[in-house]
């Protein structure tokens, strides 16, 4: 027995039926045994442990009054009490049911389950039960007795301690075809990198000449898989997480960029155009067409320095001269890096006059004739052109003109002397004119550029 009953000061057993009269108040006083409580109790079917009076001298009491048969139910049960504490970061339940830091609960049996999980951003560094430690991960479930350890058979206590985890990145490509960069430091496979928790993240990924992006996944910590490549590129192939409170995986696929027989380049009445291509093109057999760089800018003159080259890398801008007409130039396997002041772009673009470490120039023949004149902030820029981007470091005061120094012969020549008596001109084909025509004229070894 682990408790005793009385009926109107009588006592009563288990298993037994009492009869009275009908409409007799009926007294009940329950007392459990040292070291046990009143783990159920039932009138008539109905749980009333909650209108049960707690008397002074240790016993609980109810009265109600008898109209019908009515059958009581009492279960005596162990009873020993647990005290849980812990910081933010996690939760605890006790038998399914969530408590807060500081609860002490009274438990009935032999046993109580406890979970103690940690929120996202943070693990369980110490689960201590009457002050022993015990097994952890990032979930820890375990059934509790009052038997454990010191203070065997006393109220127990349950210390856990949750840590903010600082979430890692880590990157799975081939780095061979690209790479994944945080803050301009690469991104290695099965190398993660840490992050204090609640900062912003950009990855940008870049793919190496040649290839392009296929596939950007990103996985968090719990597997979810989110397809974000659509976004990465319309980005400038960069990807924000803001406020970054958990792990995450990039998945990067890389393919090859089918490479056409040939790009076709337009040059108009002017004589003139930029071209940047993703693709290394050969230009020495190109009749009548030249392609340039930009291999130096001489700030004393404000002269972009032109050197003709053969063979260009892909992605390198350069400025075409020739006459009017599309040529059809053929692609190459060339990847030789050179220094050049050209820049361009793969898509439409809006361009500004500077982005803070370079003044940008575009193409074209205005007041001052054929040469480079600064972008206005907000001009659009087609795909596949170049434009000029000096270093703001060369530069005293931003140039309203930058005239083009094409092998000792500048651009920009608007007032052309009109007396021509004795000098032959020709076109960039070599093809002898009958005098000066809009574009590249060649007079007396010396490039003339009519507006």
């Amino acid at each position: 027995m682990y408790g005793s009953v009385s009926v109107n000061g009588t006592n009563v057993y288990g298993g037994n039926t009492y009869t009275y009269a009908e409409g007799t108040n009926i007294t009940l006083v329950i007392q459990p045994n040292t070291g046990y409580g009143i783990s159920i109790f039932t009138v008539g079917m109905v749980d009333k442990k909650g209108d049960l009076t707690v008397n002074g001298d240790g016993t609980y009491s109810y009265t109600f009054t008898l109209k019908a048969d009515t059958n009581v139910e009492i279960f005596f049960e162990k009873k020993w009490s647990l005290t849980t504490t812990f910081n933010a970061g996690g939760t605890v339940t006790l038998d399914g049911v969530s408590v807060t830091s500081g609860t002490t609960k009274e438990i009935f049996g032999e046993r109580a389950k406890v979970e103690i999980k940690a929120n996202s951003g943070y693990e369980i560094t110490s689960v201590l039960y009457n002050g022993i430690e015990q097994l952890k991960g990032p979930s820890t479930y375990w059934n509790v007795d009052p038997y454990y350890g010191p203070g065997q058979g006393t109220n127990q206590t349950l210390a856990v301690t949750f840590t903010v985890v600082n979430p890692t990145i880590s990157g799975n490509y081939d780095t061979t075809m690209g790479s994944v960069s945080i803050a301009g430091s690469q991104l290695m496979p099965g190398m993660p990198q840490s992050y204090a928790i609640g900062s912003n993240v950009t990855f940008t990924v870049t793919p190496f000449l040649g290839y392009q992006i296929q596939q950007v996944m990103l996985y968090a910590a719990d597997g979810t898989a989110t397809d974000i490549t659509t976004t990465v590129i319309a980005n400038g192939n960069s990807y924000p997480i803001p406020s970054i409170n958990e792990s995450y995986s990039i998945d990067v696929m890389f393919g090859t960029i089918p490479t056409p027989p040939n790009v076709t380049a337009t040059i108009g009445t002017l004589g003139m155009a930029t071209l940047y291509s993703p693709y290394a093109l050969d230009f020495s057999g190109v009749a009548g067409l030249k392609a340039y760089i930009v291999s130096a800018f001489t700030p004393a003159n404000n002269h972009a320095i032109l050197t003709q080259m053969a063979n260009v890398p892909a992605k390198t801008g350069v400025v075409l001269v020739g006459s009017a007409g599309n040529y059809p130039i053929p692609t190459t396997t060339t990847k030789t890096y050179v220094a050049n002041l050209l820049k361009g772009v793969d898509s439409d673009v809006i361009m500004n006059s500077s982005d803070g470490t370079f003044t940008n120039y575009i193409l074209a023949d205005d007041t001052n004739g054929l040469g480079f004149y600064p972008i206005i902030n907000s001009t659009p820029l087609a795909a596949g052109k170049a434009y000029l981007a000096i270093p703001n470091a060369s530069l005293s005061g931003a140039p309203q003109f930058v005239s083009m120094d094409i092998e000792g012969s500048l651009t920009g020549i608007k007032n052309i002397d009109a007396d021509m008596t004795g000098k032959t001109v020709y076109n960039l084909n070599g093809q002898r004119q009958s005098g000066l025509k809009k574009g590249v004229n060649i007079v007396g070894g010396k490039k003339i550029v009519v507006k």
